[in-house]
């Protein structure tokens, strides 16, 4: 779960902005000690920080430039600034 969490970050980095510091940012988090330990001890705080950081990411668009298309969504999961 933590290399595919990393695969997804590093693909909304390059969705949202193009620059090198994409790299950078998904290299910091995946060589932290936190997250290196956490992926390979069976514990729920990887999963739980995992799928709640894709959420939040996926909603970024929506926040950054209040996309209209992500408002029926949003509002099925008590979002309600549409």
């Amino acid at each position: 779960m933590a290399a595919a969490f990393l695969a997804f970050y590093w693909w909304i980095l390059n969705r949202e902005n193009r620059t090198p510091a994409r790299w950078m940012a998904t290299a910091i988090l995946g060589t932290t000690a936190a997250w290196v330990v956490c992926s390979q001890v069976s514990v729920p705080d990887l999963p739980l920080t995992a799928t709640y950081s894709a959420a939040m990411l996926l909603a970024l668009p929506w926040v950054l430039r209040r996309d209209a298309r992500f408002c029926p969504a949003l509002r099925r999961f008590w979002a309600w600034q549409c």
